[in-house]
C-alpha cells in the first residue's frame, strides 16, 4: 500500500476505536428510548388486530435489492470520473464487499476495504477517498431534495410554515452540484490531508446531475419498500410516499453519518419513530421502525453473498478480497 492508504487507515482505526467509547452507551439510550416508547403505547398493540403475513415483506426485500445494485452504479459513475481506469464489474465487486464495512462501528471497513481493494486494481487510496465523500455528498444533498420536494407536494399541516425555506433549499441543492463547488471541496480534504496536489475531478455538471438522477430513484425505491412494509402492518394511504421517502432517506444519511453507530443503528429507529408518529399509532410505528431494520438487514446481506457467489462461481474477480475487509477491523 502507498504511504497516504496506509496513513489513513491507521487515521480511520484510531477513530474507530475511539467511537468504541461512544457506540455501546449511545446504543444503549436509543434502545431504552425505544423499550420506553413502545412500553408506554403498549395500548395501541392491544387494540389493534394485525393481519400480518411474511410474504408481505419480500417486495420491500426485492426493492432493497434493486436500490443496491443501483447503489452500486452510481459509485462507478463517481470513481470512473475520477479515474477512467476503472472498470464497471471491478467497481461494482468493491461497493458490494464493501459494503459490509457499514456493519463495524466508525465505518472503518467500509472506507478502509474501499481503498485496499482499489490499490489491487492500480487505482489511489486518494480516489478512493474521494470517492466515497462524493457519493456520501450526493447522497445527503438527495436526501434534503427529497425531504424538502415533499413538503411542497404535499400540504402536511404540521409542514406549511417551513415551505418558503423549502423553495430556497431545493434551488441551493442544484447549486451545490456545480463541479466548481466540488472541485473546492476536494481541494480543502487534500490540504486537510497535508497535500498540495490538485485533485483529479472530470465529472461535468451534466453527469452530476445524472448521479443526481439516480441517487433520486434509489431513494424513491427504497421508499417504496418503506411503505410496504408499513402496510404489511398499518393502511396509509400512497399519498404519503414522498414523505416516507424522505424521513427514510434522512434517518438513512443521518445513520451513515453517525460514525459510532453501525449501518446506522439506533439512528435510522429514531428517525423513523419521529416521523411514522403523525401517521400511525405510536406502538405500531416501533413495530414498524424495527421491522424496517430486520427486512433491510436481511436484504443487505444476501444480496451481497450472492453477489459473492456469483462471482467466486464464474470467477469474475478475486473471491478472498470479501474476507481481507475483516482483517481491516481489527
Amino acid at each position: 500500500m502507498s504511504i497516504f492508504t496506509d496513513k489513513y487507515i491507521k487515521q480511520i482505526k484510531k477513530i474507530r476505536l475511539n467511537s468504541k467509547w461512544i457506540t455501546i452507551p449511545f446504543l444503549i439510550l436509543i434502545f431504552y428510548f425505544i423499550f420506553n416508547y413502545f412500553h408506554n403505547n403498549i395500548n395501541d398493540l392491544k387494540e389493534y388486530e394485525f393481519n400480518f403475513r411474511v410474504t408481505r415483506l419480500i417486495v420491500p426485500g426485492l426493492l432493497i435489492w434493486l436500490a443496491m445494485v443501483l447503489n452500486a452504479y452510481v459509485y462507478h459513475k463517481i470513481i470512473s470520473g475520477l479515474d477512467s481506469k476503472a472498470k464497471l464489474g471491478q467497481n461494482i465487486r468493491i461497493w458490494f464487499y464493501s459494503y459490509l464495512g457499514r456493519f463495524f462501528p466508525g465505518k472503518i471497513g467500509l472506507v478502509a476495504s474501499r481503498i485496499y481493494l482499489h490499490k489491487q486494481q492500480n487505482i489511489s487510496g486518494r480516489i478512493a477517498l474521494f470517492a466515497f465523500y462524493l457519493e456520501t455528498l450526493v447522497s445527503a444533498i438527495t436526501t434534503l431534495f427529497i425531504y424538502l420536494l415533499s413538503t411542497i407536494i404535499h400540504n402536511y399541516p404540521f409542514l406549511q410554515d417551513y415551505k418558503i425555506f423549502s423553495y430556497i433549499l431545493l434551488a441551493a441543492c442544484l447549486v451545490a452540484l456545480h463541479p466548481r463547488i466540488i472541485r473546492y471541496q476536494l481541494k480543502l480534504l487534500m490540504k486537510f490531508k497535508g497535500e498540495n496536489q490538485q485533485p483529479d475531478f472530470n465529472l461535468n455538471y451534466s453527469t452530476l446531475l445524472i448521479i443526481f438522477i439516480l441517487r433520486i430513484i434509489i431513494w424513491c425505491t427504497l421508499g417504496l419498500s418503506f411503505y410496504f412494509i408499513i402496510n404489511s402492518f398499518y393502511p396509509v394511504p400512497f399519498s404519503y410516499f414522498p414523505y416516507l421517502t424522505g424521513i427514510f432517506a434522512l434517518g438513512m444519511i443521518i445513520g451513515l453519518l453517525a460514525v459510532f453507530a453501525p449501518t446506522g443503528l439506533g439512528v435510522l429507529e429514531g428517525i423513523l419513530l419521529l416521523g411514522l408518529k403523525y401517521i400511525v399509532p405510536d406502538g405500531i410505528a416501533v413495530v414498524i421502525s424495527i421491522s424496517v431494520r430486520i427486512v433491510k438487514v436481511i436484504a443487505e446481506l444476501s444480496i451481497i453473498f450472492i453477489v459473492y457467489g456469483i462471482i467466486k462461481l464464474f470467477k469474475l474477480g478475486s473471491s478472498e478480497s470479501i474476507m481481507d475487509i475483516g482483517k481491516l477491523n481489527e
